[in-house]
């Protein structure tokens, strides 16, 4: 087996393996990713990426690059002439970008995004990280339209320094190759820090099929506890209930510590109204009765086959670049067999129990919910101080707009959505006028001046309320998707009922009491006056329960 080697390519901490082969590998990686960001800079480090490469490769010479969670990757594959040309000018650009083709890439970006869409994965890490940190994938990358050159100068020198790479190279570097970076600290990944959510909260999903997920630790044994999972829901809900196709798991880091283990199905009709509940009585089953120890053992020997397969000779050697820019040791392929044989079925237990204490479920419409689920809701809000504005389909809608000093909220009654200043992610300012404001949760109140009286004022002082660092200008909407106003004939219909009603109420109220009258003044002349005091009670509830079926409709009028 081959050893992993370390040394130093220019400035860069390099490891790889010695390796005789025809053509040279290579993938520089910096610790930097999408956890990184925030909405307002959401795509940054990408277009960096993006322009970083832009115009090489070819031919022989296979090019790519990538942006997760955690890392950036700058990957090639080709004739070692090639690789250490194109490795030693991708260095030069990233200590020095050229930015002059910035709206070219920016526009190849918005293009590549509306072909992407936002997958079962980032969908649900914004629900449990809201618009922050590792939840911010589940997002476009809206930052594109306010990334400026002296804004991505900075960010690429803090990002692509020397301290903050690692080098990989399936064989032994060439003398050629002299990688310069400038110099910089590495940066640790920032902590992910969820949010406070129910015990088996729920949302929906349009995809096909369901999903569940949760935080476990970082470690070898969750990685193995996936592949558990995995294996569980093949059996159950292929083999067993022959309603599925291929259920899927993934294990995800989202900080040095924890990462996200999301499994998920597709389902045919018979079985997808109970599909979710299946998969989390999976889960319950590994936590309950373990992994069977053929399932385990079996998946250990893949793995350890896997590593010791010769054309996988350089596998330890990435790895290693990848511990490396997280502050840990390099490894080997001995060390990785044998962190394999040291998981026990206990420790697998112990991921699963940490998944299913933190379980969210992703439930498509036609599923049934899992029992003792709770559907996670947007917090309301019911007292407010500040201006209020009325929508402009008053009175047939009689929701309020409020704007306080630093809060906006819109509802009706005590039910309100509320966002303020000092808890937001991002202010999306769309320029046709609308606003949404997004909180650092994931919740967003949406501001269309088009339905509130004095709307535009409202988007003015929202504009001069939010800090400038979070605002985000998004591209003008096709007209006919803006909001507007009901017609004036549509406000007042629903009115021009109740009035009727009320009228016929008041005439009521009227005989009631015209009635009253007339007995008690046929009372007082009568010689004799007959009791009328039951009837006159009888005609006071009467007309107070009018009056009060009355004062109920004006109130919602």
């Amino acid at each position: 087996m081959a050893n992993v080697r370390r040394g130093k390519v220019g400035t860069v901490d390099a490891f790889w393996v010695e390796n005789v082969r025809p053509t040279l590998a290579a993938s520089l990686l910096f610790r930097q990713g999408i956890a990184d960001e925030t909405l307002p800079r959401r795509g940054w480090t990408h277009l960096l990426e993006h322009m970083a490469l832009d115009g090489r490769g070819g031919g022989a010479l296979e090019v790519n690059g990538s942006v997760s969670l955690l890392t950036c990757s700058f990957d090639l594959h080709g004739p070692a002439d090639r690789v250490i040309q194109t490795l030693n000018d991708l260095t030069s650009w990233l200590t020095v970008p050229d930015l002059s083709d910035l709206e070219h890439e920016r526009s190849v970006l918005r293009a590549e995004a509306s072909l992407r869409g936002s997958g079962p994965l980032q969908e649900a890490l914004s629900w449990r990280y809201g618009a922050t940190g590792p939840g911010v994938a589940g997002y476009h990358e809206m930052g594109l339209s306010n990334a400026g050159p002296s804004e991505l100068q900075e960010l690429a020198g803090r990002c692509f320094a020397s301290g903050n790479a690692a080098l990989f190279l399936d064989g032994p570097p060439p003398p050629e190759l002299e990688l310069t970076l400038p110099e910089g600290e590495g940066r640790p990944a920032p902590a992910a820090v969820p949010l406070r959510l129910p015990h088996l909260g729920s949302y929906p999903v349009h995809a096909p099929g369901g999903v569940i997920s949760g935080v476990v630790p970082r470690s070898r044994a969750s990685q193995l506890f996936a592949s558990v999972l995995n294996e569980h829901l093949m059996v159950a809900l292929r083999r067993e209930a022959a309603g599925a196709y291929a259920p899927w798991c993934t294990y995800e880091p989202v900080d040095e510590t924890t990462a996200v283990v999301l499994a998920g199905s597709d389902a045919n009709t018979e079985l997808l109204p109970r599909l979710v509940s299946l998969m989390v009585a999976e889960l319950r089953r590994i936590v309950d009765e373990g992994p069977p120890e053929n399932v385990l053992a079996g998946l250990q020997e893949r793995v350890l086959q896997q590593i010791d397969d010769p054309f996988a000779v350089a596998v330890p050697a990435r790895l290693s670049a990848q511990l490396h820019l997280r502050g840990l040791e390099p490894t080997s392929r001995a060390h990785l067999a044998e962190e394999l044989r040291a998981v026990t079925a206990d420790m697998v237990r112990s991921s699963a129990r940490a998944m299913l204490r933190t379980v969210l479920v992703g439930v498509p419409a036609e599923s049934e919910r899992v029992n003792g689920s709770r559907e996670l809701e947007m917090p309301l809000r019911d007292r407010f101080d500040g201006t209020v504005h009325r929508a402009q389909g008053w009175p047939a809608d009689d929701s309020r707009l409020i704007l306080g000093p630093q809060t906006l909220a819109i509802g009706q009654g005590e039910d309100f959505r509320a966002a303020d200043t000092h808890q937001l992610a991002a202010l999306l300012r769309i320029e046709d006028g609308g606003r949404v404001l997004v909180r650092r949760d994931g919740w967003s109140v949406t501001l269309e001046p088009t339905l509130w009286k004095g709307g535009t004022a409202v988007v003015d002082r929202v504009d001069l309320m939010v800090p400038a660092a979070l605002h985000v200008t998004l591209p003008p909407r096709d007209p006919d998707a803006i909001p507007a106003p009901p017609p004036v004939h549509a406000r007042w219909r629903h009115v021009r009922r109740l009035v009727v009603v009320e009228l016929v109420l008041l005439g009521l109220i009227l005989l009631c009491l015209a009635g009253g009258a007339a007995l008690i003044n046929a009372a007082l002349q009568h010689p004799d006056p007959p009791p009328v005091i039951i009837v006159l009670w009888l005609d006071a509830v009467l007309i107070a329960g009018l009056a009060g079926t009355m004062w109920g409709l004006l109130r919602e009028r």
